[in-house]
């Protein structure tokens, strides 16, 4: 299992169901999606828009919050 970066808790201990602020780490380097996004069962979810589903494996959560936008730093 992946850890969490500092400062975020541990995706399998992500909530359903809540709007999220998740972490994600690609060839940019490692940042917070800039929109909320919800746990469905397995899958992860924009919850901006309804019925988008994410291609993703997050590494960390935080509640949302619009402050949670942008860089990770």
């Amino acid at each position: 299992m992946v850890e969490a970066p500092p400062g975020w808790k541990p995706i399998h201990t992500a909530p359903a169901e809540t709007d999220l602020c998740i972490c994600i780490q690609d060839a940019f380097g490692l940042y917070s999606l800039p929109f909320p996004c919800r746990k469905q069962n397995t899958r992860w979810v924009n919850a901006a828009r309804e019925g988008v589903l994410l291609d993703l494996a997050p590494l960390g959560w935080k509640e949302w919050n619009k402050r949670h936008l942008g860089k990770t730093r």
